[in-house]
């Protein structure tokens, strides 16, 4: 890979930069694999050794952050100090899972149930990942426990997986680790099962029909160019843009639009989940809403309604966005696009899970959980929806 040395890192650049290493200060890089996935790395002389220290992933560590961490390491560094030495003070797999089934006992009410939580994965996890640090686990690690329970016992390993999936989740609230060794990746890589888990979807969950996310710009563009449904147009490009849920989009207010902040806050009792929510808004986004605004807004009952995407002054009926998908050959309804950028941000974006689930507003189901998603994230789940838009874009050109 080629290093670019001419000037320094802006959020626009860690974002949108091709596959290579580019250098910012402190020795600080990011390194931007062909997948798309982009890593900090610091190249720093330590006690007279030059080394390079992972710093953790983009979005889930901000430039500034990065920035931060690589000051403060030169600091310790020049002093004559190991600024590594920060990073093994994490507990170890066997310690972790213990607090975190201190957490999740009280809910458990029979005594067998909750001996048999941890009982399970000191039996199969501890023997292989007990004495490893919870911050160099790796899902290799993770998935040479699962692997050999996966066909001959599917609901233990079901179970197990979950379980480490928590403990990971556990240490990214504490701060031990940015990534779940756990959860996406691993579920891409195990094989379909009896259970009806692994990669595939099994035959005990039916899923919204939608497109490969390599395909959506295609579809955009499609509807784009379409030569009717103006109002169905914008509202499905809206849809695609924010990854919301058709309802959401078609009961759009302008009252709930912050052009200036770029936001769209959708109230509680409008929300599935019955939270309110706060969209980040691209430039795809935002230039989709100064079309509705220009093209919609021309007739008085229109500009009475307050809707975002009117119909003569009403919703647009929900047939509508799948007619004009259907009339299209687009082989997917409006709800598959959450799916199609949900699987966007696992295999190509490489974003956190817990980013991309506080994009989707999905509930969120356990305490550990719940308390990293006390911040709703909204300035990575911002950078992602640029990210979103601009590989729409890419594609479409």
């Amino acid at each position: 890979m080629n290093v670019n040395h001419k000037l320094k890192l802006t959020a626009a650049k860690v974002r949108t930069a091709e596959p290579g290493r580019y250098q910012d200060g402190n020795g600080l890089m990011l390194n931007v694999k062909p997948s798309g996935s982009r890593q900090w790395i610091q190249r720093i002389v330590i006690q007279g050794k030059r080394v390079d220290i992972g710093l953790g992933g983009f979005p889930l560590v901000t430039l500034a952050e990065a920035r931060e961490h690589a000051f403060q390491n030169r600091r310790v560094a020049r002093a004559g100090g190991d600024p590594r030495a920060k990073q093994s003070v994490a507990p170890t797999f066997a310690d972790a899972t213990r607090k975190v089934h201190a957490i999740h006992a009280p809910a458990i009410k029979n005594a067998t149930d909750r001996a048999k939580w941890i009982n399970e994965v000191i039996n199969h996890a501890f023997p292989t990942l007990g004495n490893r640090p919870v911050d160099q686990i790796t899902t290799s690690e993770v998935m040479a426990v699962i692997l050999p329970l996966w066909h001959d016992k599917p609901t233990v390993a079901k179970r197990i997986k979950q379980r480490l999936s928590l403990v990971m989740q556990w240490a990214i609230v504490e701060g031990y680790r940015n990534d779940n060794p756990a959860g996406d990746a691993l579920k891409a890589v195990l094989p379909r099962n009896g259970n009806g888990t692994g990669n595939g979807t099994g035959n005990g969950t039916k899923h919204m029909q939608a497109l490969p996310y390599k395909d959506v710009a295609s579809a955009v563009t499609a509807v784009r160019e379409s030569a009717k449904h103006d109002t169905a147009k914008l509202a499905f490009e809206f849809l695609v843009l924010t990854a919301v849920r058709s309802h959401e989009v078609r009961g759009a207010r302008w009252s709930e639009i912050d052009m200036d902040a770029r936001t769209w806050t959708i109230p509680a009792e409008r929300m599935k989940a019955g939270n309110e929510h706060r969209v980040p808004l691209s430039d795809s986004a935002i230039a989709v809403l100064e079309k509705a605004r220009e093209q919609l807004l021309t007739t008085t009952a229109n500009k009475r309604s307050g809707l975002v995407f009117p119909n003569r002054g009403k919703l647009i009926d929900e047939k509508v966005m799948p007619r004009m998908m259907k009339e299209l050959s687009i082989n997917a309804v409006p709800h598959g696009f959450r799916s199609s950028f949900r699987d966007w941000c696992s295999e190509y974006a490489k974003v956190p899970r817990e980013v991309a689930e506080a994009a989707l507003a999905h509930v969120v189901s356990n305490k550990i959980e719940a308390a990293y998603a006390r911040s709703d994230l909204f300035q990575r789940r911002a950078e992602l929806m640029q990210q979103w838009a601009d590989y729409l874009t890419e594609r479409s050109s």
